[in-house]
């Protein structure tokens, strides 16, 4: 018998990552908002406008990396494209 006929004979037991990878996605997101919903508020009861604005806006890149990972790099690989060229 070779490998062939072992791999048509039995089924393999491996596993599916799909669903786990996209559970682990949902918690690091949910846990970043918790995070940067924190330092946003703690800026704006500090009165700290600038601090606030900035959170909020690095907050706004950091998200569309985490929920957008496959647009971020579409987004970053044409815009290396046409800084450097092909």
């Amino acid at each position: 018998m070779n490998t062939q006929q072992l791999a048509d004979t039995y089924q393999m037991a491996v596993p599916n990552l799909n669903s786990v990878s996209s559970i682990v996605l949902s918690i690091v997101g949910t846990l970043f908002t918790i995070f940067m919903v924190t330092k946003v508020v703690a800026a704006w009861a500090r009165k700290d406008w600038g601090a606030l604005v900035m959170e909020a806006a690095a907050g706004a890149v950091v998200a569309f990396f985490v929920f957008a990972p496959s647009t971020a790099t579409a987004v970053l690989t044409s815009l290396g494209v046409g800084v450097f060229g092909s």
